[in-house]
């Protein structure tokens, strides 16, 4: 039998790329979402990860999650993903010596272990070693932050709606005699064009294969997978075309949350079918709903970005108050310096649950002070169209 395959029309790489992923999500569908279901990825604790000896009690199980999350990155060539589970992976073993090391601290300190039976000496530097790992630990979940808000900070850049409000206020500078009416038209106008190339941006760019995308799978499978049959490669590529998709999918979660991720995957085609619409109100109600699902997103990024920043000075507190500390400080500043981190840390996690699993700015309190405990208000999830 012979090897060679005819790939179907959709892998025709001199057509249109809508073209492609019209015919090839006929041909190959990716997996549909189910009503109340979303997108799911690693994405690391909640809270900022500093040293404490409650580590000894969490460590292990969030060892074995994300050992879970890199297998399954590996095996879905998710680069992201893969990067996150080796860089807080490489935190575990830290964590929960660090975590071991401040019990026997504390123990030590409430007199339930006998001083009589270390010298201050050797319990000098004990503590200075337990400090040092607090550290490393504090900059490996510090790249973890950094890596976040440096996606961020990307995802925000590629997009032109979130700089709509400074293009509008320089239009305003350069035409001080313009109208309110005026203004508000022209204000309108570009808040609109930008949402519409943003949403088309997106879906092409985490949503649909691209040329690039097409090539690199008949690549792999060309290279990896030569001895198969015709009938065995197109299965074959139909299997990395839809693990290609889950890791745009994915990329997008990390950025907007998963919930939101899948909301935006549910409405975008609804909303290209009505900006294409003949009939002029279903095309400016199409816009409406680009222009109220980018402020949406827009605000999201904000708060994503909040939320890493929070994280990392609360890192960067714990940092210092570990070098302090070790050098020996007046009590009150080693109890400010405390306070301090708990606030940032404890913050990072009240600002996680309550305020990024909410559509806008709203703060869901009872999501919020329950620190993932419980679930009283539950994730947004699609409306049904």
């Amino acid at each position: 039998m012979s090897n060679s395959i005819t790939y179907p029309s959709s892998f025709n790489y001199a057509a249109s790329s809508t073209a492609n992923d019209l015919e090839a999500s006929k041909l190959f569908p990716h997996p549909s979402l189910h009503p109340g279901k979303v997108i799911e990825i690693y994405e690391g604790p909640t809270w900022a990860n500093s040293p404490s000896f409650l580590n000894i009690l969490w460590a292990p199980g969030d060892f074995i999650a994300t050992k879970a999350a890199l297998k399954k990155s590996i095996l879905l060539e998710d680069k992201e993903g893969e990067l996150d589970a080796r860089v807080r992976l490489s935190g575990a073993p830290i964590s929960f010596v660090n975590g071991s090391l401040t019990l026997f601290f504390n123990l030590f300190q409430v007199g339930a272990l006998c001083p009589d039976k270390f010298s201050t000496r050797g319990l000098d530097i004990f503590k200075k070693f337990a400090a040092i790992l607090g550290i490393c630990l504090c900059t490996i979940e510090g790249v973890f932050e950094s890596i976040g808000i440096k996606r961020q900070h990307d995802f925000r850049k590629s997009l032109s709606f979130t700089q709509v409000d400074k293009e509008i206020a320089q239009l305003k500078k350069q035409n001080p005699k313009l109208k309110d009416k005026n203004l508000a038209q022209l204000s309108h106008a570009i808040r609109t064009e930008a949402a519409i190339k943003d949403l088309k941006h997106i879906q092409k760019t985490y949503f649909q294969l691209d040329l690039e995308d097409r090539v690199r799978i008949r690549n792999v499978l060309e290279k990896r997978f030569p001895h198969l049959t015709g009938k065995e490669k197109l299965e074959k590529y139909k299997e990395i075309e839809v693990k290609a998709r889950e890791v745009k999918r994915n990329n997008l979660a990390r950025r907007v949350k998963p919930w939101f991720a899948t909301e935006i995957m549910h409405k975008l085609p609804l909303l290209m079918e009505k900006l294409n619409s003949r009939d002029v109100d279903v095309r400016k109600m199409g816009e409406a709903e680009c222009v109220d699902l980018m402020e949406k997103l827009d605000i999201q990024t904000r708060k994503k970005m909040i939320v890493h920043i929070v994280g990392l000075i609360a890192l960067a507190m714990t940092v210092i108050s570990l070098c302090v500390m070790t050098g020996g400080v007046p009590l009150m500043v080693a109890v400010a310096l405390l306070v301090c981190t708990s606030v940032f840390s404890i913050g990072k996690s009240i600002l996680s649950h309550g305020w990024l699993h909410s559509r806008g700015w709203e703060f869901q309190a009872k999501r919020g002070f329950s620190f993932g405990l419980c679930k009283p208000a539950p994730t947004p999830t699609p409306a049904p169209e």
